[in-house]
């Protein structure tokens, strides 16, 4: 089974909640019989395309293992960080893994070699600065990167507090326009 599963704690007592997500239903009737005499367990099956079915829910931490290196779209994967984001609270973490390694010719049995397009069992590779530009389009804080370039390539992210997002993006516009400037005032000479 596929991994995603998102963790918060509920209630006056802080009992530990899960919450998992799989696009098979074959997967998600599975993971049911399972944990069945697990009261504090909830597993649905998704659409594949967002986390809708979880509702409003508040969840400290999100994993996945396993799931994104197969969607061959970077769009389709940006979409469910967003999702992530939106059910994580501020200082959260994810934890999760995409394809690292791209194999852009696969070894032929007859000793050719065929160029392989992303799909789902490859995936779509995403280098360093690709995790690093996802994580910032989507409000994280990318705080740990390891294995870029292969195939399990593990990234943290860490949902930031709402006025670091704001101050960041504030930032942002400021160095945007003195650059902007500076360009004009460089060139007028």
């Amino acid at each position: 089974m596929e991994s995603v599963g998102w963790f918060g704690e509920d209630g006056q007592f802080g009992q530990l909640w899960v919450y998992a997500v799989d696009i098979s239903g074959e997967m998600v009737r599975r993971a049911r019989m399972a944990l069945a005499n697990h009261d504090n367990v909830v597993i649905e099956q998704n659409s594949g395309q967002d986390l809708s079915v979880l509702g409003d829910i508040r969840v400290d931490f999100a994993f996945s293992y396993i799931v994104f290196q197969h969607i061959p779209s970077k769009h389709v994967i940006e979409c469910y960080i967003r999702e992530v984001y939106r059910v994580l609270r501020f200082g959260g973490l994810f934890k999760f893994q995409v394809q690292g390694g791209y194999h852009k010719f696969r070894l032929e049995a007859d000793g050719t070699l065929d160029e392989v397009e992303p799909d789902s069992w490859i995936g779509v590779p995403f280098t360093d600065r690709d995790a690093v530009d996802l994580a910032l389009r989507c409000g994280f804080e990318p705080r740990y990167r390891i294995g870029a370039g292969e195939q399990e390539f593990w990234l943290w992210y860490i949902r930031r507090w709402e006025w670091e997002t704001r101050a960041r993006r504030f930032l942002q516009r400021c160095w945007s326009r003195l650059r902007t400037r500076w360009d004009w005032w460089a060139g007028s000479e």
